[in-house]
């Protein structure tokens, strides 16, 4: 809470490839939270790559909470579905472990609820090694639904703040496991790097698979193997890191059109004169 402000409220994730299930394995994920500094809302999500795209991408909105809890992916306990529908509306996410409830939402809420599919999956009933997940019915924010896995929150949010969340009781029920590795979020100039690379991308389709790291550039600010679209950076480059990919990027392009280096369908970037890379 901050001042009394619920800040407790989508149970967000994404579709996840669960391993099999086996009694003695243990597949710890994950679940970030993010506070949605615009609405008063929670993000959660259990995609360390969503996770990392939202700070890289949307940190001005999703301020980053750490993790939530920790879900056992391989759990035998896991039977039970959890669905994922998006509020057109706004913005939010609505989740159910209930059949019944999936298929009223799906057919006749259709025009404000996207069905998304099944975000992961959970225990339908308490078991060992599990812990409830309550839910809020938000009166707020558009009918938005908020989850907590928290016996303190929960409660705190029932004795303060009753006028704008009604309790619905457990929603399901999670199998925990020991904390997983926290994934390394590229920060600085990898961060912007990767951030260039995904815009080009989006703008010339052929650059698909291609990657950008920091590295040995061998002796220059970088070099870039065309052939396989792989750019290394190098950590004590002078150029800028948006000038440098602005010219590297260039290499894979030209390449990927004909097969040849020879900037024959595209023109160079302005800097080609004085900034000094390599290709290879």
């Amino acid at each position: 809470m901050r001042r009394r402000t619920l800040k407790f409220a989508m149970l967000t994730t994404i579709s996840l490839l669960l391993m099999p299930q086996d009694a003695f394995a243990v597949n710890p994920v994950n679940v970030y939270r993010f506070y949605n500094m615009r609405t008063g809302t929670h993000f959660y999500t259990a995609s360390a790559d969503e996770k990392a795209n939202v700070q890289q991408t949307l940190s001005s909105v999703l301020s980053f909470e750490g993790v939530a809890y920790t879900l056992d992916a391989a759990s035998p306990v896991a039977t039970q579905a959890l669905y994922r529908f998006y509020n057109m509306s706004n913005g939010t996410h609505f989740y159910t472990a209930n059949d019944v409830e999936r298929d009223h939402v799906i057919a006749n809420f259709g025009s404000t609820y996207r069905y998304e599919g099944v975000a992961y999956m959970v225990s339908p009933a308490p078991a060992a090694g599990t812990t409830p997940v309550y839910r809020f019915y938000n009166f707020r924010v558009g009918g938005a639904h908020f989850y907590t896995a928290s016996v303190a929150e929960r409660d705190s949010v029932i004795a303060d703040l009753g006028s704008i969340y009604r309790y619905e009781g457990v929603a399901y029920n999670v199998p925990l496991a020991p904390a997983a590795p926290v994934p390394v979020v590229p920060t600085g100039d990898l961060a912007v790097a990767q951030a260039d690379l995904a815009r080009y991308i989006q703008m010339y389709p052929l650059l698909r698979g291609s990657t950008v790291e920091m590295g040995d550039a061998a002796g220059y600010q970088a070099i870039t193997y065309f052939s396989v679209g792989r750019t290394v950076i190098s950590p004590s480059h002078a150029a800028s890191i948006d000038v440098i990919m602005a010219h590297e990027i260039w290499h894979t392009i030209d390449w990927r059109d004909n097969g040849v280096i020879d900037w024959g369908e595209n023109v160079p970037p302005v800097n080609s004169g004085s900034y000094v890379g390599r290709t290879q």
